[in-house]
């Protein structure tokens, strides 16, 4: 749909254009209610770590902190979790407390894209002409497509 302006709608479509970028906005602070998570979890990335030694040992537990607090995890769990963190700062090696922390991060969605895909998918065999397939008749359709 082409938006065009002509000379007396000035006023109009600064409203509209504006109006425009802040459900733009809107819509993607609603999509990804939390950067937070993302700007904790890029402390894990050990490319993103200082060089300067002192500058590294300080860097990160308060993030690693925070996100076992997004995650609701216990305080002497999150405690241990902080002290790996440092250690695996040290040796590069992760260790388990801290490992599961990094696997709960990696099944993180990016975005609900791929929720969305299994709609559609659904929504291939679920039709008005076959509306009375069964959930698990639907499920196992979409299984045998995707293996």
């Amino acid at each position: 749909m082409p938006v065009t302006k002509n000379e007396s709608d000035d006023v109009k479509f600064e409203a509209f254009r504006s109006q425009f970028f802040q459900a733009l906005h809107d819509n993607v602070v609603q999509s990804f209610p939390s950067t937070d998570i993302l700007t904790g979890a890029r402390v894990l990335s050990k490319a993103l770590w200082p060089k300067e030694p002192l500058q590294k040992s300080l860097y990160g537990e308060n993030e690693v902190a925070s996100l076992c607090k997004a995650f609701d995890i216990d305080k002497s769990l999150s405690a241990d979790i902080v002290l790996e963190y440092a250690l695996f700062k040290r040796t590069e090696t992760a260790r388990p407390k801290l490992k599961m922390l990094m696997n709960l991060l990696a099944v993180l969605p990016i975005s609900s894209a791929e929720c969305e895909r299994g709609f559609s998918q659904m929504n291939l065999y679920h039709t008005a002409a076959r509306n009375r397939l069964l959930r698990t008749s639907v499920g196992d359709s979409m299984i045998d497509d995707w293996n």
